[in-house]
């Protein structure tokens, strides 16, 4: 199955805006110092969520995607 590069970043700017929107404090993680982004960093959000936090690293890896 083929996919649209652009649906892959899409994914990518819709996870990363869901991730901007927690704060570590609002989840009960402990303050990790000087952040250069806003919200939850991909391993704490994976550790927070239900089942495994490697697809959206996986999804945001794919080739020919940004960051």
């Amino acid at each position: 199955m083929q996919t649209d590069p652009n649906q892959h970043r899409e994914l990518g700017a819709f996870l990363r805006s869901r991730r901007e929107r927690i704060t570590p404090d609002a989840v009960g993680l402990p303050h990790a110092g000087r952040r250069r982004t806003p919200g939850l960093r991909r391993e704490e959000h994976a550790a927070c969520s239900p089942g495994s936090g490697r697809r959206p690293a996986a999804i945001r890896a794919t080739p020919g995607t940004p960051g």
